[in-house]
């Protein structure tokens, strides 16, 4: 439905228009109680606008051009779960050298040797402290996952994807 744009009565620039769409054909109780949850975003290059909308996925890590990481929370509930939800979306500029990470919640919650759960501000100090190389980043927070977790494999996925934009290259 997204690779196509196959949602009735939908602008797919608009983010929130996204989310109701996928809302009002993937009701829990017509799909065996499954829900979506999700991040969408558009990019426009001119004007360096990122329009976003979250549906109760874990938030954003966004690295602005002097590293500063924030969390950017989801907007909106799960999809599924309401039919008559009216979902937002948020605009921001994005500067150069800005990068996003989007991850799942299996990426972050582990078990520390100490048996508490790691949250998601642990996963943001690693990111900042070697968000700088970006070629092998995410296998280094992988290990340090399955090393956290006793050496174990991890008891859920691990996803993660880093978007960096770079006016050089537009993205």
């Amino acid at each position: 439905m997204l690779k196509f744009e196959t949602l009735h009565n939908t602008d797919f620039r608009i983010p929130h228009e996204v989310l109701q769409g996928l809302n009002k054909v993937f009701q829990i109780t017509d799909h065996t109680s499954l829900f979506i949850t999700m991040w969408y975003m558009v990019y426009a290059r001119t004007s360096r606008a990122l329009t976003y909308a979250g549906a109760g996925h874990p938030p954003l890590i966004m690295f602005n051009n002097k590293g500063k990481p924030e969390k950017v929370f989801s907007q909106n509930v799960l999809i599924g779960i309401d039919d008559q939800y009216e979902f937002l979306s948020d605009t921001r500029e994005v500067s150069d050298l800005t990068s996003i990470y989007l991850f799942t919640d299996g990426t972050y919650e582990v078990f520390l040797p100490d048996g508490s759960m790691m949250k998601i501000d642990h996963l943001m100090d690693f990111l900042a402290q070697y968000r700088n190389q970006p070629d092998n980043e995410i296998e280094l927070l992988y290990d340090y996952m399955v090393e956290m977790n006793a050496g174990n494999s991890l008891d859920d996925d691990f996803t993660i994807m880093r978007v960096s934009f770079n006016q050089s290259t537009n993205l």
